[in-house]
């Protein structure tokens, strides 16, 4: 390196410092300008072989950067080393490095911080909106420091190389285009960040337009760095990028467009979620097409749960633009047509940053608390304990279960506990039991609206103990128990009655299908199982997965473990059924005097025959394709050839078939709404004589906006409209909840497995006959069998009373349910806590000596004992005449 004069260095560095003035006001960096003169000195000093700058050399190069700077620089260079120093110098230099430190501090230090903090704790994804979905838009807002700290290296005084620079051009373009997105998306809130700096507060959201900012001035830098004016004529005057700055085109603007792209999902959600609501089916169609293709399934299933987010720029020009504004329950329906999946059966989202909790907290208000769905599962809400105990009564073809629940509630407020469960074929609940302060309390039967009234009174506003039981849908009820109390637990009891079903009435076997869950808000606590323990009048012949026969006190039980949760499918069970079967009859105190009720099995009124049409309706759902094959080769298989077939396909826009569909036809997405599909097949079935229907389907979880055609040709069918329901896999079936009281949808009771479908429309089945009688038709030498017989034949009359072409007798199936204590879809039952509750609601509890039980009360035993011996030592002592 050459050196310097030290008279020589003294000049060139007074004539720098009293030009430092006139470069700041033209925009230039002094210390690179003079970097630039001095590494020319140089450079021209060792051209000219010479061993050290000299004083005439500098006033030389001085001279000749006065022609070529146009006056920056004195054009005499002698006073130069005469000018005093000027006094605001050591300020200007003190400014210039004050600048470079705040360039670290907010376009480096500032932009790295707010990365972690965001990443960490998820402040702005939780309160405002989630600026970082995705780990590629992490890695990018993490280029922002990155590309400016490397800018600020590149243009210090001693210079990297010329590649660092050129490399430090384009991530500063790059960081331009990353930090404008950001800053513009910030830009609601930026005023009210700024007004918080007032406080202490809102450095956070003004980060993205600071380092914008900063980026901006480093650009500038790079840009001046860039530059080398030219000392020769002719290009006195004019300037030369020596080293340009790849342009803001090719760099910033790629990254913005990268991120509008990324947000392409984010704004798929936006303008699509009412879209997929709308009652035209095209453009819901079309609108759950875009969702499947663009949207985020992640940001749907957090809409499902929360309405906010919406605090950013994109999303304010969506709702001006689109005028979109979707609620939870618009995103929750949506949400399932675009996934097959019901919101509430996927693990809630997780909040973002490391914290680890769910976005439904313990916390959280539940929203579906009082409501008539399951909705999602609670966290810290869990089944404790499960026992099914019960009798199968094949001489009376009926069987009498209980099943004991007990949840446990671990989070920091009272829950409320609902399932959805699946009773066994024409089954009815006649005890529901709610265990207060460990003491019993049995349920009062009253009207469907009047118990749910009194439930909602109590539990959710009052936020006492009931426990209430409704219908929902063919052989399901609904059980809802509140409050589970904070780190506490809640035990109730539910009783069935349950026909036994006959599947062939040419062969002496009948069936139990074991009550199981449809749908659940709680978890299982672990490794718990349903204990089930049945005793029956015979030894039963085969039983589910989980259970043994065995034999305790010469009296045949059925024993074992099963699982509790909704995901297990039913377990069935058969017993032998006497051939030919005998009548038996019933009797009761509810029944008037001197009457009783006989049961008869019949076989078919014809002979077993598959119907000459038949009308098929396939959800096209998602939850469908895991049956794909049984649906082909069990159900669509099977149907005879000679049958008038009609397939609709239940997907976004049905579509009609003639005749059986391949297996390649059977195609499944998402979640469909079925009811379009329905209307198209009872229409089919109106002009083939009300042929039957046959429902194949998974959940159904929507309420269809097509009930009230559907219930318009029921209504003109007079009763002949049918459809034939089953459902593969656990799930709500909001369709039929919906048309329960039009006795429209029949559910098809599955025993074995999907060839009892087709079975089922052969008419192979026996049917239970059960009518009142009077003492005096009653036939001599029948049997008494099981007073449950009497409750079935109650359920039967409340069907007929309330059957939408009778709805003047509605009044007396409610009374008829109040009487025998049953839950109907025109009656309920609510367990309350205090006397005055149900005097307020006008219910009357049930009389603990009237309900159904498993054993017989001991007492009740040993009076009949006692008495039969009482009769027999009178009748000896009495002399024959």
């Amino acid at each position: 390196m050459i050196a310097w004069n030290p008279a020589a260095l003294d000049l060139f560095n007074r004539h720098c410092e009293n030009r430092r003035d006139a470069l700041l006001a033209a925009g230039a960096d002094p210390d690179e300008v003079f970097g630039d003169w001095k590494t020319l000195i140089e450079a021209h000093a060792a051209a000219a072989g010479e061993n050290e700058i000299a004083t005439d050399r500098v006033q030389r190069e001085l001279i000749d950067l006065v022609a070529a700077d146009g006056g920056l620089a004195d054009p005499d260079p002698e006073p130069v080393a005469a000018k005093p120093v000027r006094r605001g110098r050591a300020v200007r230099a003190a400014f210039g490095r004050f600048r470079t430190a705040l360039l670290w501090l907010f376009g480096v230090a500032l932009p790295l911080g707010v990365l972690a903090f965001e990443l960490l704790a998820g402040f702005c994804a939780e309160a405002l909106f989630d600026p970082i979905p995705t780990w590629l838009h992490a890695l990018l807002i993490a280029l922002v420091p990155i590309a400016n700290a490397w800018a600020l290296l590149a243009t210090r005084p001693q210079r990297e190389s010329e590649r660092a620079f050129r490399i430090a051009g384009r991530l500063n373009g790059i960081a331009l285009g990353i930090s404008a997105y950001y800053a513009l998306q910030f830009a609601i809130i930026t005023p009210f960040a700024f007004i918080a700096l007032i406080f202490g507060a809102g450095l956070l959201p003004l980060a993205p337009l600071l380092a914008f900012l900063s980026a901006s001035a480093l650009r500038g830098r790079l840009v001046h760095a860039g530059i080398r004016r030219p000392f020769l004529w002719p290009f006195a005057g004019r300037t030369i990028p020596v080293r340009p700055v790849t342009p803001w085109y090719k760099t910033a603007l790629p990254a913005f467009v990268l991120l509008v792209l990324l947000s392409l999902p984010r704004l798929a959600v936006q303008i699509g979620i009412e879209p997929a609501n709308d009652p035209d089916p095209a453009v819901r169609a079309r609108a759950v097409w875009f969702l499947r293709a663009f949207g985020s399934r992640d940001l749907l299933l957090r809409k499902c749960y929360r309405q906010g987010e919406n605090a950013d720029l994109t999303s304010l020009l969506t709702q001006k633009l689109f005028g979109a504004s979707p609620t939870t329950a618009d995103a929750q329906n949506a949400y399932y047509r675009v996934t097959g999946n019901p919101y509430g059966a996927v693990p809630p989202p997780r909040l973002k940053g490391l914290r680890g909790q769910e976005l439904i907290d313990s916390e959280w208000f539940d929203p579906a608390l009082g409501g008539d769905q399951v909705a999602a599962r609670v966290r810290g809400l869990a089944l404790a304990q499960s026992r099914l105990d019960g009798r199968v009564d094949s001489a009376s073809g009926c069987a009498y279960l209980e099943w004991t629940l007990e949840f446990r509630n671990a989070s920091k407020t009272a829950r409320e506990a609902r399932a959805l469960i699946d009773l066994p074929p024409g089954a009815v609940v006649s005890r529901v039991t709610l265990w207060i302060d460990d003491e019993p309390r049995e349920a009062a039967f009253g009207g469907r609206s009047q118990t749910r009234q009194a439930y909602r009174q109590v539990a959710v506003r009052q936020r006492r103990d009931p426990v209430l039981v409704t219908t929902a849908g063919p052989d399901r009820v609904l059980l809802q128990c509140f409050p589970v109390p904070a780190d506490g637990s809640l035990k109730t009891r539910i009783g069935i009655t349950a026909p036994l079903l006959v599947p062939d009435a040419a062969q002496g076997v009948a069936a139990l299908r074991l009550p199981a869950f449809a749908e659940q808000n709680f978890g299982g606590a672990p490794k718990v199982q349903t204990s089930v323990w049945l005793e029956s009048d015979r030894p039963a012949l085969a039983v589910g997965a989980g259970l043994h026969v065995e034999s305790a006190g010469n009296v045949p039980a059925i024993r074992g473990q099963i699982p509790a949760d909704a995901s297990a499918p039913a377990v069935c069970l058969q017993v032998p059924l006497e051939q030919p079967y005998r009548p038996v009859l019933s009797r009761d105190e509810r029944l008037p005097a001197d009457t009783a009720i006989l049961q008869t099995l019949e076989g078919p009124a014809v002979p077993a025959a598959f119907p000459p049409a038949l009308a098929v309706v396939v959800d096209g759902s998602a939850r469908m394709a895991p049956y794909a094959k049984a649906l082909v080769q069990d159900v669509l298989g099977r149907i005879p050839p000679d049958t008038a077939v009609c397939t609709i396909l239940a997907r976004d826009l049905p579509e009609v078939l003639s005749g059986i569909p391949s297996a390649d036809a059977l195609r499944f997405a998402g979640g469909c709404d079925n009811g379009a599909a329905l209307v198209a097949a009872a229409e089919w079935s109106a002009t083939n004589g009300f042929a039957p229907i046959l429902w194949l389907h998974a959940a159904q979880p929507l309420e269809s906006g097509e009930s009230e055609a559907l219930r318009q040709i029921a209504d003109f069918s007079r009763g002949q409209l049918a459809i034939y329901s089953h459902q593969f896999g656990p799930g709500a079936n909001r369709i039929a909840e919906k048309l329960a009281d039009q006795r429209l949808i029949r559910a098809i009771p599955v025993l074995a497995g999907a060839t009892d479908i087709v079975d089922y429309l052969q008419h192979k089945a026996g049917r239970w006959q059960r009518e009142r009688l009077s003492g005096a038709n009653r036939p001599a030498g029948v049997p008494v069998g099981s007073s449950h017989v009497a409750r079935l034949w109650a359920a039967d009359e409340i069907a007929w009373l309330s059957d939408p072409n009778r709805k003047i007798y509605r009044a007396e199936a409610v009374d008829l349910a109040q009487t025998f204590q049953l839950v109907t879809p025109v009656s309920g039952a609510v367990v309350l806590e205090t006397a005055a509750q149900y005097k307020a609601n006008d219910l009357t509890p049930a009389d603990p000596a009237t309900v159904p039980g498993i054993v017989p009360e001991p007492a009740t035993g040993l009076l009949l004992l006692g008495g039969a011996s009482l009769l027999l030592a009178l009748r000896r002592r009495i002399p024959s005449k």
